[in-house]
């Protein structure tokens, strides 16, 4: 019995020097300390928030080090009800380790290695700011920041698609409904994205709402929504966390408008627009095209069966 209590205890912490890491469930959390760690890490993020993480993995724990002087959120998942796992939520791009101070090789592999072992899988996105963990795969994140030359950075493919989308009678709808936005989403791409649950992005917006930091950008054709983007905004970025087009959008190039519209909104703030992602090809030179850089994350993955 002593020995099962000594194993339990194992996946409950891990000590490294004078760095300990307690295991948590979310009703143990002190919001308002994770909250405040996340603001003043050396890389704030909108995925990381603990109602943001309530809303896209509702069975979230977390990893903490001190009186939340580093966290690491756990986005758990159950499979067959007794199998636990860890997976990178939908419209979550990146996590892993948060904390005010610098974050070092070490932590990385505190945080790691505190991971307990009943979670047979375990995927993981290490945010752009924690150290290269050796075995880790590499994803592109593009993300523009807003300047008064911005026009200067757009590639010549970009400013083309400008002038073909200029063409149309395309109007600006600042004011879109974002359930018009997800349902454009849905019913010209979703079917080819499996198992996303799309009432998680329903109640994101619907919270982003209420708190003010939902921004929904359309693009009408003759009075018909043909394309549309949804961004929450957080500490001087916008997180574009849906881009939808109709097939008539496409044809008119209506996502290159809504984007260049953005960026003109994020100007006088001298905010960044974060395109979260993406390695697809096509997708990489259409976000490169705005003059955005990369800045990439990891792709922490482990077996234990």
């Amino acid at each position: 019995m002593q020995v099962v209590r000594q194993e339990r205890n194992k996946t409950k912490e891990a000590v490294s020097g004078n760095l300990q890491v307690r295991h948590i469930k979310r009703t143990q959390l002190d919001e308002k300390k994770w909250d405040a760690c996340i603001q003043t890490s050396s890389f704030p993020t909108l995925y990381a928030l603990s109602w943001y993480l309530d809303n896209v993995s509702p069975n979230w724990e977390a990893l903490i080090i001190g009186d939340y002087a580093y966290v690491f959120p756990l986005t758990v998942k159950r499979k067959l009800k007794t199998i636990k796992y860890i997976g990178v939520p939908p419209f979550c791009q990146q996590l892993g380790v948060f904390g005010k101070d610098p974050i070092t090789q070490e932590i990385i592999e505190l945080f790691l290695g505190a991971i307990p072992s009943f979670y047979v899988r375990q995927d993981i996105a290490l945010n752009h700011s924690n150290p290269f963990h050796e075995g880790c795969a590499l994803r592109d994140n593009f993300v523009v920041y807003a300047t008064q030359d911005f026009k200067e950075g757009y590639s010549n493919q970009t400013k083309r698609n400008l002038k073909t989308a200029s063409k149309y009678p395309l109007s600006i709808d600042s004011k879109a409904n974002f359930l018009s936005v997800i349902d454009l989403f849905i019913a010209n791409k979703g079917s080819e994205i499996d198992k996303i649950d799309y009432s998680l992005l329903k109640n994101v917006c619907g919270v982003a709402l209420n708190k003010s930091i939902l921004h929904t950008i359309g693009v009408k054709l003759d009075g018909v929504l043909v394309s549309g983007a949804l961004f929450v905004e957080f500490h001087q970025r916008w997180y574009m966390i849906m881009l939808a087009s109709s097939k008539k959008g496409k044809e008119c190039l209506a996502s290159t408008l809504i984007i260049d519209e953005v960026i003109q909104k994020l100007i006088p703030k001298q905010f960044a627009l974060d395109f979260e992602g993406s390695s697809i090809p096509s997708l990489a030179r259409f976000y490169s095209g705005f003059g955005a850089k990369n800045e990439p994350y990891q792709l922490f993955t482990k077996r234990i069966l």
